[in-house]
């Protein structure tokens, strides 16, 4: 799973990908709302990853499905899911960030 943070523009997601392209368009489809973003991405290949940079306003809680294609052959090139939080200890998440009070 990918996570994204609300607070930032611009997001970085890296992957390994099923094969490398230059461009690919990246699909993120919003699971509560059935919304989908496309986004024609260059990509940046570092070692075996696929890095791939670009800018949504993303809403805390936020989860999405991830599809990269290639933007030629528009083969499947990655498939994931991604959450947005702000939280940085995700070994420890918790949905709710509130003190319990009794």
């Amino acid at each position: 799973m990918v996570v994204f943070n609300p607070t930032d523009e611009i997001h970085s997601l890296r992957c390994i990908p099923r094969n490398h392209s230059e461009i690919v368009l990246l699909k993120l489809r919003n699971e509560l709302k059935d919304t989908t973003e496309t986004f024609e991405i260059e990509t940046i290949i570092y070692n075996s990853y696929m890095i791939l940079e670009f800018v949504k306003t993303f809403v805390e809680g936020e989860s999405s499905e991830i599809e990269i294609f290639d933007s030629i052959t528009d083969e499947l090139l990655y498939r994931g899911k991604s959450y947005a939080t702000s939280q940085t200890d995700l070994e420890n998440y918790k949905l709710t960030k509130g003190v319990l009070k009794v």
